[in-house]
């Protein structure tokens, strides 16, 4: 599946979606930081394979998270 991760309306909020087979995942796949300004929008996706797990670190502002999966549960 997906991990999608939404942050709206904020400025310098900072996000990253870890995932690899290791229960504490530590490869990074993505990151965002929405910098300075105003009304600032981001989002950060990332595929999650079968089996693996996934971390999101939050580090600044307030973020969505969605889980989008795949095929048939």
């Amino acid at each position: 599946g997906f991990v999608l991760v939404v942050c709206s309306g904020q400025t310098n909020a900072v996000a990253e979606i870890r995932s690899d087979a290791s229960a504490t995942p530590s490869t990074v796949r993505a990151s965002v930081n929405t910098g300075t300004g105003t009304n600032i929008a981001e989002s950060i996706m990332s595929p999650v394979r079968a089996g693996d797990y996934y971390q999101v670190n939050i580090t600044a502002g307030t973020w969505t998270i969605y889980w989008i999966p795949l095929g048939a549960v």
